[in-house]
């Protein structure tokens, strides 16, 4: 990265600064100690990239000209006071949780309630704090105990750790606002070199609270009982939910380590809060008849959670197409949508290899595999593509696919049709291609003679050897198609014609303009997304308040001193000095995240993932270095009055992003030779952006990813009492 970008901090504004300058001439002299500038260089020790300054937001006058009006007593009342959108009482102190998940969990049954538990009645805290917990005894604060410490209660596993360095934070901002150490130096030595800020991170909204509950898999022996639940309680969960016409997604997570949070600097360079797969379940059928969980996943090995995800678990979500639109759509045509999704499913499995087998070595990561499905355009595309069963050719068109973008992919085929096209498998449709004639043989078996339709549903392994029978040749499947079949779990699909009066869900009014089950993400709503699960600014900002609220009643008259000129010489434990405290952190909180994404280090890193390197074309580099930028001007300069200001610029950052297209290269099996190829840049269905969609849908533009559970191995669970 050649290009280096970092905005320069504007200066305090009048609030702030006049009190620092006053303070600064009736100075004596400066002390010796070390100043901000020294702090800074030391930054990187305690989780900054190297490279971080503080940045200003632009237009910060605007809220501090707001809350110097609300602390005009003739104007005073008692509602809250917005401070860029983050909330703080009328008593001064900052009230969190404006930025915590709204997305509601699905409502389950209670006949579910036997193997679906609330985290804290049902997980090991023993086990937690061994297996889980990489913060149990480090690291320390400046007495030596520990900053997180073991788990009170289990349900901390699903919150999100981050240590916070306020003290080279604080330090940034005082430089950046010209303030000279004689009077910020004080206070700086006296903050703490890091506290722990915890977030809901990978916690939802069940009901009214926060929090995860959980299900169990796998085998184990507990206090010498054995335990073999295998993928029973799963099972159970997705034969509910299937008569309710909701797929599955399956996002696995590293929640013994990544997931926990860490540095700033350790966040950002995981970048996917330790997701970094995601799969799916739907209802099937077995040899008798009986349901059964497939298990969609690339790869195949992935599908089945059992001893290899003792601490690499996963949550549970839902695709809930009645979510998606404003209209209620028909019970019939949702249980088209699921089944038709399911057929899209099977047919991308037998034809599209994990990324790992993609023909072009750039792509076998499947955090660079670029994204296919991204427009209502490019869906019937890829339907097209598919339908041809044509592996070589849709391998040459479009690539393989990563494990989020199938899932991604499937789900977004199952309900699309409108008067110009669409992806519902009707024999009108799709009948004469080469997909269409493989389900008319399907349904050809002979076994299925004299049987209804839904009779063949529930019989789906008659069709699949059928079609092993007839081979690949012979209007059927190949052997190697089978297995892959076979090891998903996916013959439990059957096959068949969509009925021609189903109407895609284009007749119920889709939430997103493009008919996609979610907007897919750009490079900058991945990055404030993720910043935004581990450190919302209202949480940095109540955490910069307290520390420095710490230092100013533990401190000698130099802090205290120090202190108050920072606030316009009121006392921080008085009603007002406590609103100009959160003032402060606020802006602290602001030019904190700002300056992370200004950070070349963090930039770098994040377009590395977005597929930067795969771009020939210098121009189109300088193109992708300007959108970002222009993504970093939007939300320096953004309205931060209010946190739906702020929203809307993060849309319009976004905008920015999402319209650019570039040249990238792809290998054309066909010809064996590298060939450029227009393609999208920085947009995602990532295995991150599932769980954000779910705790945040405006992100998702739909309410189609819904919450459900989190499955953990039966290792985890709590020992019944005896």
């Amino acid at each position: 990265m050649d290009r280096r970008t970092v905005l320069k901090a504007l200066g305090a504004s009048g609030v702030l600064l006049s009190s620092l300058a006053r303070k600064a001439l009736g100075a004596a002299s400066e002390t010796a100690a070390a100043n901000p500038d020294q702090m800074l260089e030391q930054s990187a020790r305690h989780g900054l990239p190297s490279d971080w300054q503080f940045v200003a937001p632009a237009r910060w006058d605007m809220v501090e000209a707001s809350l110097r009006k609300r602390l005009n007593s003739a104007l005073r009342d008692s509602s809250p006071i917005d401070l860029g959108g983050i909330q703080v009482a009328r008593s001064g102190k900052i009230e969190t949780g404006r930025l915590d998940p709204v997305g509601l969990a699905v409502e389950l049954p209670p006949e579910l309630a036997d193997i679906v538990i609330p985290a804290d009645e049902a997980l090991s805290l023993e086990v937690l704090n061994r297996d889980f917990n990489p913060f149990v005894a480090e690291p320390r604060d400046a007495s030596g105990k520990p900053l997180v410490g073991p788990f009170q209660a289990a349900g901390e596993l699903y919150q999100g750790k981050t240590l916070l360095p306020v003290k080279a934070v604080v330090a940034g901002m005082v430089k950046a606002m010209g303030a000279p150490p004689s009077v910020s130096q004080p206070l700086i030595d006296a903050l703490s070199e890091v506290v722990v800020v915890r977030t809901p991170a990978h916690q939802h909204r069940i009901g009214s609270a926060l929090g995860n509950r959980i299900v169990f898999y796998g085998e184990d022996t507990v206090n010498g009982q054995e335990i073999d639940i295998g993928h029973s309680h799963i099972d159970r969960i997705v034969d509910t939910l299937a008569a309710r016409n909701m797929r599955l997604i399956k996002q696995m997570v590293h929640f013994n380590h990544q997931a926990q949070g860490g540095r700033p600097d350790e966040i950002v360079a995981d970048g996917v809060a330790g997701a970094t797969h995601v799969g799916g379940f739907s209802e099937g059928f077995d040899f008798e008849g009986k349901p059964m969980s497939v298990k969609s996943d690339w790869p195949s090995n992935y599908g089945q959670l059992g001893a290899a995800n003792r601490d690499y678990n996963a949550h549970l979500f839902v695709i809930d197409y009645s979510a998606g639109v404003e209209d209620p759509i028909p019970e019939k045509d949702l249980r088209a949508y699921y089944h038709n999704a399911d057929m899209w499913d099977c047919c991308s499995a037998m034809l599209v290899p994990f990324a790992d087998r993609d023909p072009d070595p750039q792509y076998r990561d499947y955090m660079y595999n670029p994204l296919e499905v991204y427009s209502q355009q490019s869906a019937r595309e890829v339907a097209a593509a598919l339908a041809l069963l044509d592996a070589d050719k849709f391998l040459a068109d479009h690539g393989a696919f990563y494990c989020a973008e199938g899932q991604y992919v499937v789900a977004n085929l199952g309900p699309q049709e409108d008067e110009t096209g669409g992806t519902l498998l009707k024999k009108s449709r799709y009948g004469d291609t080469p997909f269409g004639k493989l389900i008319a043989n399907f349904i050809s078996a002979p076994g299925y003679a004299g049987m209804t339709p839904e009779e063949r549903r529930k019989h789906p392994s008659i069709g699949w050897e059928y079609l092993m029978q007839l081979g690949e040749s012979g209007g059927g499947i190949s052997s190697d198609q089978a297995l892959i079949l076979a090891a998903t779990d996916r013959q439990g699909v059957a096959l068949d014609f969509i009925d021609e009066d189903v109407k895609g869900w284009q007749a119920y009014r889709p939430k997103n303009k493009e008919g996609l089950i979610a907007r897919p993400m750009t490079v900058a709503t991945l990055a404030w997304g993720l910043l935004r699960l581990y450190m919302p600014r209202d949480a940095v900002a109540k955490a910069i308040a307290a520390d420095i609220a710490r230092a100013y009643t533990q401190g000698d008259d130099s802090v205290k001193e120090s202190v108050r000129m920072l606030l316009s010489e009121k006392d921080p434990m008085s009603q007002n000095g406590q609103a100009l405290l959160a003032g402060f952190s606020a802006k602290a909180a602001t030019g904190l995240l700002l300056g992370l994404l200004s950070s070349d280090q963090v930039k770098g890193s994040l377009l590395f993932k977005s597929g930067f390197l795969d771009i020939t074309d210098d121009a189109d580099k300088q193109r992708v270095l300007a959108a970002y930028d222009q993504f970093l001007g939007i939300l320096q300069n953004a309205d931060y009055s209010t946190q739906a200001s702020l929203d809307k610029a993060l849309e319009a950052a976004d905008e920015a992003v999402s319209g650019l297209t570039v040249t990238r290269t792809y290998y054309n099996r066909v010809t064996r030779e590298r060939t450029p190829a227009k393609s999208t840049v920085m947009k995602y269905a990532a295995p991150p952006c599932f769980g954000m969609w779910s705790q945040q849908p405006f992100l998702a533009e739909t309410g189609c990813l819904r919450y459900v559970a989190t499955a953990m191995h039966v290792s985890e669970k709590k020992a019944a009492a005896s």
